[in-house]
């Protein structure tokens, strides 16, 4: 059938053990979506649009029992239906997904076998591909919340983890416990950034430098030729002779979580979608990565800065097809 305009695509891929892929389509209700109406026929584009054979209304209950997605497979070459089914209770309502105002947009990791879906702000589901089960995992209870809690899903060193920086800058780190049949987060580690941002003002930067060459603010050439800029997460300690010093006033935006390392317990962050940062969680150790604008001018139609929507970690790996 294919997907719809108001489906969220998510990459099932692994590409340390093969070069196929798959995309799943995730159908999500906005405030107003004609995936929904108030009673639609079972077998009506409308309701098939949801992935549902049931007429749905707003107190329907979501995710469904029985849900069909849209899947395309890389091997085929074609979208197809793949039917699973709900282990457990379902999240809500479809009127309480519409109720999430936060703008946040589905996001998902693969690991191990399973595809982890994080709903919007609602929930996260958990996709086992071998049997075609799915359950729903729902986000961890915060505190420290000004609106909308934002988390940012990922995979790294144990499993499957969810952080989030709420104001004023404090870093909560969760990881899923998968040790039983109801799933759990445990909270692996909080902590209050501006006990350790003002103190940390080494600057590195991104492997990929402005694309423009315009931009020769903080442009700093004291770095001989031989040496490497890149920044590497086996380096625990900070060579203060193979550093370059830079001028710093201290952070003053927003810290937004762009991802994790695939391998050991860091998180990304950014500051203000300006500087990169690298948190190491077991050591609360931070390293400024450099600036993240791609344009060498705010005012260039590639500016990161004004048209940045998504971040994703690069897995590198070296297999031959």
């Amino acid at each position: 059938m294919g997907p719809s305009a108001f489906d969220a695509h998510c990459l099932v891929y692994d590409p340390t053990a093969s070069s196929r892929y798959e995309v799943f389509s995730i159908p999500c209700f906005h405030r107003r979506c004609s995936a929904c109406y108030s009673s639609p026929e079972p077998g009506t584009a409308d309701s098939r649009r949801a992935g549902c054979d049931e007429p749905l209304n707003e107190l329907s209950e979501w995710p469904p029992l029985v849900w069909a997605l849209d899947v395309y497979s890389s091997s085929t070459g074609r979208w197809e239906e793949r039917t699973f089914h709900r282990q457990g209770e379902a999240a809500g309502t479809i009127a309480g997904m519409r109720f999430d105002l936060s703008g946040h947009k589905c996001k998902s990791v693969y690991w191990r076998g399973a595809l982890y879906v994080h709903y919007k702000t609602c929930f996260i589901m958990r996709m086992s591909l071998s049997d075609g089960k799915y359950q729903v995992i729902k986000t961890p209870p915060v505190v420290r919340v000004n609106r909308f809690p934002h988390f940012s899903l990922g995979a790294s060193q144990k499993g499957v983890y969810l952080a989030q920086v709420t104001q004023p800058r404090w870093l909560q780190v969760w990881v899923l416990d998968e040790s039983s049949d109801r799933m759990e987060w445990a909270l692996k580690h909080e902590k209050n950034l501006n006990l350790v941002l003002p103190r940390q003002t080494h600057y590195r930067r991104w492997i990929l430098q402005d694309v423009t060459g315009k931009d020769k603010i903080r442009q700093h050439k004291e770095r001989g030729d031989e040496e490497s800029p890149e920044w590497s997460s086996d380096d625990d300690t900070i060579d203060l002779r193979r550093v370059v010093q830079v001028p710093h006033h201290g952070y003053r935006g927003n810290i937004d979580v762009l991802g994790f390392h695939p391998h050991k317990e860091i998180v990304f962050l950014c500051d203000a979608l300006q500087t990169g940062l690298a948190y190491h969680i077991n050591t609360s150790k931070i390293d400024n990565l450099g600036k993240l604008h791609l344009a060498g001018s705010y005012d260039e139609v590639l500016s990161n800065k004004r048209f940045s929507g998504a971040f994703f970690p690069y897995t590198p790996c070296w297999l031959s097809w």
